[in-house]
């Protein structure tokens, strides 16, 4: 549970569930979905789970001008979200695909280390790298930041 003060939330859409939802059909339904609705809230995970892998694909290509350097407060942002058990991994692309940095469980990817060529965007290769990227056995997310402007395989 890694937001055991939303609990608190229980209070008010019990209180809400009391005076609006606790009559006619489906107020049992709807007692249920407010209580695994707080629980989401939580945080809260099954025994065993191991995180998930988040692979953020970024376009590094000159078409995207100065919106590539904002790209780096996205990555910070990232890595601060992590939970426990989740990874975080980079590919950068541009006229091919690079790693920039294969999923971590903590540390900062410096997108600095990116030495794609900046002349093109093949989305379809960074993807392809970026599947690869997610570990057996876990569950993964593809975020991709680019402007759409692919001029190799169609992804």
């Amino acid at each position: 549970m890694t937001h055991p003060w939303a609990l608190l939330l229980l209070i008010p859409a019990l209180a809400a569930w009391w005076r609006w939802g606790r009559t006619g059909h489906g107020r049992w339904w709807r007692l249920a979905a407010l209580v695994l609705l707080v629980a989401a809230a939580t945080g809260l995970r099954r025994p065993g789970a191991v995180g998930s892998d988040v692979i953020l694909v970024l376009d590094r290509s000159e078409s995207l001008g100065a919106r590539r350097e904002a790209q780096a407060e996205l990555v910070r942002l990232a890595a601060a979200a992590r939970g426990p058990g989740d990874r975080l991994g980079v590919v950068a692309v541009g006229a091919g695909a690079q790693v920039v940095a294969a999923p971590l469980a903590e540390g900062l990817p410096d997108l600095a280390q990116a030495t794609v060529d900046p002349n093109a965007t093949e989305l379809a290769a960074g993807l392809r790298l970026a599947r690869a990227l997610v570990g057996t056995g876990r569950p993964g997310r593809l975020v991709v930041v680019s402007d759409g402007e692919d001029t190799g395989a169609d992804p």
